[in-house]
């Protein structure tokens, strides 16, 4: 932020945005109807352990006193939800539980590797089919402190 606000203009505008899952993908995936019973019965566990993984958003407070320090106005922030769907394809299996990837580790203290082998191969046919996505967003919105006017040559 100290670089940030050293490239900001006197007057600058700062709009900073994050965005946050609601919605984990096993929770996804149990949404949908059509998921068969053993797939179901492999992603229930891991739709309980989502919610405590995505359940503690960042917090701008840090982020918020920073920029005051630096000299900007406290921020305001809007936050909403937004609903999106989000098509299941060998990419995002991939990026799921690809050996190295971040979910695969989380899931990886749940499932034995031959079960997440049996989770993906039985979704693979599955591509295709869209999945509920929700997003909690927070915008920060501030703005520079104008630096006090410094005194002119007394006459």
């Amino acid at each position: 932020m100290r670089a940030l606000s050293r490239l900001a203009a006197p007057d600058g505008r700062l709009r900073l945005l994050f965005s946050q899952p609601a919605l984990g993908p096993a929770a996804a995936l149990l949404a949908r109807p059509e998921l068969p019973r053993p797939l179901r019965d492999l992603l229930e566990p891991l739709a309980a352990a989502e919610h405590q993984w995505i359940a503690t958003p960042p917090e701008p407070s840090a982020l918020e006193q920073e920029l005051i320090e630096l000299g900007w106005h406290p921020p305001s922030g809007e936050r909403w939800s937004e609903q999106l769907e989000l098509p299941l394809s060998p990419a995002l299996l991939e990026r799921w539980l690809a050996p190295k990837a971040p979910y695969r580790q989380h899931v990886g203290s749940l499932l034995k590797a031959r079960q997440i082998d049996t989770l993906r191969d039985g979704l693979q046919p599955l591509c295709g089919l869209p999945l509920p996505q929700r997003l909690e967003h927070t915008l920060l919105l501030s703005q520079r402190q104008k630096a006090p006017a410094e005194p002119g040559p007394k006459a």
